[in-house]
């Protein structure tokens, strides 16, 4: 759109229609990269001699975000532990397979899945997530993790908290 400025300047400015045109590709690319997802079940498996661990040593595909992103995890839930007034099963979620480590979260038969706030939980990217029992255990079923995250570009981790 040409416009004519005192002086006999000419510009060239955006039309209307170019203007909600630009506007739309820039939020389409803020929001490209930016997805939520249910967490893949691949960290699942039966408990053998009173104990469970799974985990990438374990044989279960890697439980993380992809490379060059993170998660901000929303939702967590095992499922398949025994309940019980007095004893219920126990399972630790660690990084890494790191059992030795810090423990992540811990759940119980009772108490299986918990609710996070945007950003209150973040798994990197490279990191995985891994579960043990904690005591002997009950269950013979299958145990699965499962739940719901945000998956954020790394470099645009910032933008979590602001959702």
């Amino acid at each position: 759109m040409k416009v004519t400025i005192q002086g006999g300047n000419s510009y060239d400015l955006a039309s209307p229609a170019e203007v909600r045109q630009i506007v739309s590709e820039q939020q389409q690319a803020a929001a490209r990269g930016i997805k939520w997802m249910r967490i893949p079940t691949g960290l699942q498996g039966k408990p053998s001699g009173s104990a469970i661990t799974l985990g990438i040593t374990q044989g279960q595909p890697p439980t993380g975000p992809d490379l060059g992103y993170i998660w901000s995890v929303r939702r967590l839930t095992v499922t398949g532990l025994t309940r019980s007034a007095t004893a219920p099963d126990i399972v630790n979620l660690y990084l890494n397979d790191n059992f030795n480590g810090p423990v992540l979260w811990q759940f119980n038969g009772n108490n299986f899945g918990y609710s996070f706030g945007l950003g209150e939980l973040i798994i990197n990217s490279g990191e995985t997530l891994a579960l043990q029992n904690s005591g002997t255990i009950a269950a013979t079923g299958t145990i699965t993790l499962s739940g719901e995250v945000w998956q954020v570009p790394s470099e645009r981790q910032y933008e979590l908290m602001g959702r």
